[in-house]
This record gives structure tokens, C-alpha cells and sequence, in this order.
């Protein structure tokens, strides 16, 4: 029982001052980069561009299905010229690191229609 008494009598007379608080240490924050640039971007509107200047049609043969690739969706109607165009547009895009955010589209039959001058999806 002496060698417990001994211990607190120790601990208690060893002093009372408390260790000073360590000072924090200044905070660095780290430099704030750019966002990286849109890859795609130029390549979607020159995408949008050619499909807003779609030639339209005067038969079914002139109508075929283009890409959704560079816009977003799961593709539709266009012409021959405008879906050539597009195919272009969406090779060069890919060759510049351009990978779009897409939905994923599940395949799918694209049936298409000459119907008042313009191509459609049936």
C-alpha cells in the first residue's frame, strides 16, 4: 500500500504547470488550377452547326441515321450529306482526345422517311 501513496505523492508533487499548447501550424493552401478545356466543346458546335444546315431530302434513299455521339442523345434522322458530314466531325474529334458524356444507348433499328423535305426517324 506504501509504494501507492508513493506514486501519487509523486505524481502530485512533479508540478503543476501544464505543457504549453503547440502553435498550429500555418495553413498553405494549394494553388487553385484552371479547369481543364472542354475537348469537345467546338467540336459539338461545329456538330450542331451542320445538322442545323441539314440539305433535307426529296426521296428515302437520301435519308440515312447520323450519330448521337456529339450531341447527347442516341442519334436520328439525317440526310447522307449531313450524316457523311457529322461522321467527319466525330473522327476528328476523336483524334483530338475529344470522349463525350453520352447516354448510353441501348441498339436499336433506325428506320428513316423523306417526309415534307426533311428526314425522319418512322
Amino acid at each position: 500500500m506504501m509504494r501507492v501513496g508513493v506514486v501519487i505523492s509523486l505524481l502530485v508533487g512533479c508540478g503543476s504547470s501544464e505543457p504549453a499548447a503547440p502553435t498550429p501550424a500555418p495553413v498553405v493552401q494549394a494553388p487553385v488550377e484552371p479547369p481543364a478545356p472542354d475537348l469537345c466543346a467546338p467540336f459539338v458546335a461545329r456538330a450542331r452547326h451542320v445538322a442545323s444546315a441539314d440539305s433535307g431530302c426529296s426521296s428515302d434513299e437520301q435519308c440515312t441515321c447520323r450519330s448521337g455521339l456529339l450531341f447527347a442523345d442516341c442519334g436520328g434522322a439525317a440526310s447522307m450529306d449531313t450524316a457523311h458530314r457529322l461522321s467527319m466531325i466525330a473522327r476528328e474529334a476523336a483524334a483530338e482526345g475529344c470522349e463525350p458524356d453520352g447516354p448510353r444507348c441501348a441498339p436499336r433499328e433506325c428506320a428513316v422517311a423523306c417526309v415534307e423535305g426533311r428526314c425522319v426517324e418512322r
